[in-house]
């Protein structure tokens, strides 16, 4: 084979993997996350934990058993009271409906936003008047 052809044979493989990569969806899109939602998905995955080995709810965040910055925004929304958590309530059995408000931020009763289901999975946008008429989670 000549070194024409070799070459010729190397610049059609180049662009062809560079229009292939090209066309490949290009950029990942990259969604911003709201405080509001990360701090709720931080506080889900503690929850989530402490139940999965204590078989029951939380009754406070020292019970949590947070040690050192593992996941401040969680920890700061609570102490400041931005997160409002119906402690000891357990997280309802796989596979079964979360339609229970586990968590919420404290502007959700009068302006709507982001709670935490008793699934301790699932986060929602809730307007204010379907966050009224949402159960909440009860502690046992």
């Amino acid at each position: 084979m000549s070194s024409r052809t070799r070459s010729v044979r190397h610049s059609l493989l180049l662009s062809s993997l560079c229009l292939i990569l090209a066309g490949c969806g290009g950029q990942p899109e990259i969604k911003a996350i709201s405080s509001d939602e990360r701090g709720l998905k931080e506080l889900a995955q503690l929850y989530h934990d402490f139940t999965s080995k204590s078989k029951r709810g939380p009754k406070t965040l020292k019970e949590l058993n947070i040690k050192g910055q593992q996941d401040p925004m969680a920890m700061e929304m609570i102490k400041s009271g931005n997160l409002v958590v119906q402690w000891g309530a357990p997280l309802s059995p796989e596979g079964a409906s979360a339609d229970a408000v586990l968590a919420y931020v404290k502007t959700v009763p009068e302006q709507g936003g982001y709670v935490l289901m008793q699934d301790g999975k699932s986060i929602r946008m809730m307007t204010a008047e379907e966050f009224k008429t949402a159960p909440k989670a009860a502690s046992r």
